[in-house]
């Protein structure tokens, strides 16, 4: 499975020694998916040599990760992990930077260009007109509503 996202958040890496005598290390990383009207977010977790790969990357950089997920039970839950096995960062010379997008619209002619922005002044606060209430009549034979029956 595969997952094209911004990274959120990398967390420390942990390491220790298996029963074995061998030394471990594993981080986990938060990617947020793109697009969609609700994002989702998934934490996977690298091992091993995969560490120093995660170690190229920074928090905001869009890449897409590829990974395996496992279901295991334990006391009778289950737990899922989503495991890294390879992930590349998309080639940053597909993306316009922002800097030639603004040099590449300074061409356009004087009608087009944007007006530079106005601060903020909130408007001044006016009282709401008083309506009448539900039921109420405001002329003989009318209601306060604007239902036709």
């Amino acid at each position: 499975m595969e997952i094209t996202g911004v990274i959120k958040a990398i967390l420390p890496v942990q390491s220790g020694t298996s029963k074995n005598g061998n030394g471990w290390q594993k981080a986990d990383f938060v990617i947020e998916e793109e697009g969609g009207n609700y994002p989702n977010s998934m934490v996977i977790t690298a091992f091993g040599d995969r560490v120093e790969k995660l170690n190229t990357v920074r928090v905001g950089d869009r890449v897409t990760a590829r990974f395996d997920t496992l279901a295991r039970e334990y006391n009778g839950r289950y737990f899922t992990n989503i495991t890294l096995y390879d992930f590349a960062q998309p080639q940053l010379a597909q993306q316009p930077q922002p800097q030639q997008q603004a040099q590449a619209y300074m061409g356009a002619p004087q009608q087009y260009k944007a007006a530079p922005a106005q601060p903020y002044q909130p408007m001044p606060a006016q009282p709401m007109p008083q309506q009448a209430m539900y039921g109420q009549t405001q002329q003989q034979g009318q209601r306060g509503d604007d239902l036709p029956f």
